[in-house]
């Protein structure tokens, strides 16, 4: 029985694998970025099935741990690729950004949610809000990857503000989770999760460094031809845990893991000479488009055909893109504004988590849980394209 299970995941990983193929040669082909063609095929996958009769969730749910680690290593190679100087450089400008960037899609979607759904009560409308103040920094990063721009002072400001907006919006979200669970709304909890990611990601930028290279000192000699790999692997995941572990999403333990790793800390050692980047670009490369292809195949396109619900899907989504668009004010007249506008509309991944407990806690009724993965999936598959535009465009 076990046999025939592992056989089955085996057939799953061959299957998506060849959509992702796929999707990369026809984005490619068409000028688009990677991402764009997984998210797109895996849409036209499931969908073709459904029409057979052949349900792919079995698919979804047996590689879930796989598209979470393709989406770990993604944000830890876009971490390894920055440095801490550079972060400190647009740290103004991406707090800024990013305050903006949570508090005009909360207010605008608390008032389109409360002209859209006017017998709802707050609870509903906070939690429609706090799912439009999301980000999605995997979508983005992978765009600003394929283009060969993440060294740029935008994606350096996005990437930034997109892990400040992750804390915010979890902020947000246990808020308005304790509004729906309980009576009496305990602050705790909110101020626990706050301070706990202050202390996380401020210790790790600043302590990080110099432990590391300790520990690189110590332990280096134990394999010096794959020490580099290993150890980076490990401090990725051990911090992803611990991002995990006081209430953030892992993948701001990844991207805090690249940045505090440079290939200097190595240097005395390595033997090989290889940097970080070309030793983890195949395991990353062949584990992220899983994560973007099996996004596409949680996208049941039979729900556009429902007017009220396609309606409220294209409202929330106006508001959200509009909301991301007001973001890019504090960026500065000397940046891309548009671009950082637009790098921060996806809400993917994260869109998806809040909708989800907002149907587990029974905030969210079916038409409008799926009006907000709607609303995820769109901003989402309108990311690459504009983004793409919007970076070439003074070329």
């Amino acid at each position: 029985m076990h046999s025939d299970t592992f056989s089955l995941i085996l057939l799953e990983l061959a299957f998506v694998t060849l959509l992702g193929l796929l999707g990369r040669a026809a984005a490619r082909g068409l000028g688009q970025p990677s991402v764009l063609g997984e998210l797109i095929f895996g849409i036209l996958a499931v969908n073709l099935a459904a029409l057979w009769g052949v349900s792919l969730t079995r698919v979804v749910s047996g590689l879930q741990v796989f598209a979470e680690l393709g989406v770990i290593l993604l944000l830890f190679m876009a971490g390894i690729e920055s440095r801490i100087s550079e972060f400190r450089r647009v740290g103004k400008t991406a707090v800024g950004v990013a305050l903006v960037g949570v508090a005009a899609p909360t207010i605008l979607g608390l008032l389109a949610a409360q002209w859209v759904l006017p017998d709802a009560g707050l609870t509903v409308h906070l939690f429609v809000a706090a799912a439009l103040c999301a980000t999605s920094v995997g979508i983005t990063a992978r765009v600003f990857r394929d283009l060969g721009r993440l060294d740029s002072r935008e994606a350096k400001i996005i990437l930034g503000a997109a892990v400040i907006d992750d804390i915010l919006g979890l902020i947000l979200l246990a808020v308005v989770s304790s509004m729906a669970s309980a009576t009496d709304w305990d602050l705790y909890p909110v101020m626990k999760t706050f301070g706990l990611s202050l202390v996380f990601i401020a210790s790790a930028v600043t302590l990080g460094p110099f432990i590391i290279r300790r520990v690189i000192e110590a332990f280096e000699f134990l394999d010096p031809e794959k020490f580099k790999l290993y150890f980076s692997l490990s401090l990725c995941f051990a911090l992803s845990w611990l991002a995990s572990q006081i209430g953030l999403s892992s993948i701001v333990g990844a991207f805090v893991a690249g940045l505090i790793l440079n290939d200097e800390d190595f240097k005395k050692r390595d033997v090989e000479h290889e940097t970080l980047a070309h030793l983890l670009f195949p395991i990353e490369s062949f584990l992220a488009p899983l994560f973007f292809v099996l996004m596409g195949l949680q996208v049941n396109l039979m729900a556009f055909l429902n007017w009220d619900i396609l309606l409220l899907a294209l409202s929330l989504t106006a508001v959200g893109v509009a909301g991301k668009l007001l973001c890019a004010w504090p960026a500065g007249k000397h940046t891309d504004r548009l671009s950082v506008a637009l790098g921060m509309v996806p809400r993917g991944e994260v869109g998806l988590i809040f909708a989800a407990v907002g149907r587990r806690l029974g905030v969210l009724e079916d038409n409008l849980f799926t009006a907000v993965v709607m609303m995820a999936v769109l901003t989402t598959l309108i990311t690459p394209p504009a983004l793409r535009w919007s970076l070439n465009r003074h070329k």
